[in-house]
């Protein structure tokens, strides 16, 4: 989800200047072709040259913030989606020959007023703050090259209700940018995907998400379009994210390969460990019996 705003926030840094040089009747270019140069070279810039970017530090809206780690599995939401002070996740994937790797992580803040959690992701340095309400996981906002952009409301992309039965669920909201309020709009289809084999072990009962989003400036006629998908397993979350070109067609999987949930390893919520029985006593117990 922040790969595409990070195409957004771009596309729009250069949309403005753009009309200041056409009002000034300065050579123009094509925009619609801009668009389609911008997001392809940040598509490729992520998933090309593989370069990872600094964590964000904090902005001016956030404040550090202490919640309670949340239970793993209260509801399918915070099952699916867990969001703990401290978590990290790992991934790693292969295109075309070329492995990629990238690392989340997870801190308690308060942002805008509201407790929620940051969501930091090493490829591309960006940020997205998520929350829980009332059997949803909704977004609030995000931060691109140290420039946050709160929601006017908060996007819903997750519910307790398409996680267990599947289905699917619409969600709008607006933000500002450079002055300019643009519509964000997202429709997210969940469904059962059974099994997902990792490096860690095999992970069941999987849902894969699919989040397709669509913006609107004013005075623009259409929209752009763009598509992520995550594969969510109970107690972990993420456990696979595509790696989507500009065209949204899937190029391959980064896939889980370490970290925590709430204090615990993930590979150790993906293979428990049983109780281990002495198993010398436990004989003389019954020979005695």
């Amino acid at each position: 989800m922040k790969k595409f705003f990070l195409v957004l926030v771009i596309q729009f840094i250069s949309y403005v200047p753009f009309m200041q040089v056409r009002a000034a009747e300065q050579p123009t270019v094509d925009f619609s072709d801009l668009l389609v140069k911008i997001t392809s070279a940040v598509a490729l810039e992520e998933f090309g040259e593989n370069q990872l970017k600094p964590s964000s530090s904090l902005s001016f809206t956030e404040q550090a913030s202490q919640l309670a780690f949340q239970p793993l599995s209260t509801t399918p939401v915070q099952s699916y989606f867990p969001l703990n002070n401290n978590d990290i996740r790992r991934y790693s994937g292969t295109v075309h020959g070329t492995t990629y790797s990238t690392t989340m992580r997870y801190s308690s803040v308060n942002y805008n007023g509201r407790s929620c959690f940051r969501e930091d992701d090493s490829i591309d340095g960006s940020i997205a703050y998520y929350g829980y309400n009332a059997g949803e996981v909704q977004m609030y906002g995000v931060m691109v090259d140290n420039v946050s952009y709160p929601f006017q409301s908060p996007l819903t992309f997750l519910n307790d209700t398409i996680l267990t039965n599947g289905g699917s669920l619409q969600s709008s909201t607006t933000f500002v940018v450079q002055g300019m309020t643009i519509t964000l709009n997202v429709t997210v289809n969940s469904s059962p995907t059974g099994s997902v084999t990792t490096s860690l072990g095999e992970v069941t009962d999987c849902r894969s998400i699919a989040m397709d989003f669509s913006y609107i400036i004013p005075g623009e006629s259409g929209t752009l379009d763009l598509r992520e998908v995550w594969i969510l397993a109970p107690g972990v979350g993420k456990v696979q994210i595509a790696m989507m070109d500009q065209n949204m067609n899937n190029l391959g999987w980064m896939t889980i390969i370490d970290g925590t949930v709430g204090g615990q390893n993930v590979s150790d919520i993906i293979n428990p460990n049983p109780p281990r029985v002495d198993s010398l006593p436990f004989m003389m117990l019954l020979l005695s019996e």
